[in-house]
């Protein structure tokens, strides 16, 4: 019994190393080498120790085993001292947890440009997940957003400010008493008096409405080596 029991565990243990092998295999897809071709196998270490240009297109539906196994190699390569630049371009950072650990940690050995259309959409809508990725930002730039939502979470990141507005009433007051013709043709000029009302309140720096009406050349900016926010435009 005990060895048929060994035997099964062992059975299970493979069944999971081929599911994980076989799902693998079919999430990378045209990323994995086969027998018959030509190319060259690609090592990530090296290409990470050459300074070379690694693309890997994950596809576009999301590939957790595939996505898990290559985190964890960046993450292999950075422990190992390696520095390199990641970039996720137009990805979903909500829907894998190692992803989410990597890029919300911080390294002395890796930088990362995050790059998407909507960082909140790209969040999944977590707006804990958002607030983590752009603390750990050194430097961002926020272009035109259709959603008004995501414009209202730039706003709330680029600031506040103080507003005073004033209100100022003029009131003029002037009693007539005729006591001779000539004060009938010159009356007194009336008196004026000036009230000054103020009230106080706190504001955005950039307003909502601002980012989502931007052109699509426009932009703002902030970072860390350099003290307020800059607005500019992109020429050709």
């Amino acid at each position: 019994p005990h060895k048929f029991e060994a035997i099964i565990k062992e059975f299970r243990q493979y069944y999971k190393i081929d599911s994980f092998l076989r799902g693998l295999s079919r999430q990378m897809g045209n990323s994995l080498r086969t027998k018959k071709s030509n190319v060259q196998p690609v090592s990530l270490y090296k290409t990470i120790n050459d300074k070379g240009v690694l693309a890997i297109d994950i596809g576009p539906n999301f590939n957790s085993i595939y996505l898990d196994f290559l985190v964890e190699q960046l993450k292999l390569a950075a422990q190992k001292g390696m520095q390199y630049l990641l970039v996720l371009d137009s990805m979903n950072l909500s829907e894998n947890k190692k992803l989410k650990e990597m890029i919300t940690s911080s390294s002395n050995n890796v930088r990362t440009i995050v790059s998407c259309n909507d960082l909140l959409y790209a969040c999944g809508g977590n707006q804990d997940l958002f607030s983590s990725v752009v603390a750990m930002a050194k430097q961002y730039f926020i272009f035109s957003h259709s959603s008004a939502i995501s414009a209202g979470q730039w706003s709330a990141v680029l600031g506040e400010y103080e507003r005073i507005d004033e209100t100022v009433a003029n009131t003029k007051d002037r009693t007539e008493q005729i006591y001779s013709a000539a004060q009938m043709y010159f009356p007194e000029p009336r008196q004026k008096s000036r009230t000054v009302t103020t009230s106080k309140r706190r504001d955005y720096i950039v307003p909502p409405e601002k980012i989502v009406s931007m052109q699509n050349n426009e932009f703002y900016m902030r970072a860390d080596n350099f003290r307020g926010i800059k607005h500019g435009y992109i020429t050709n």
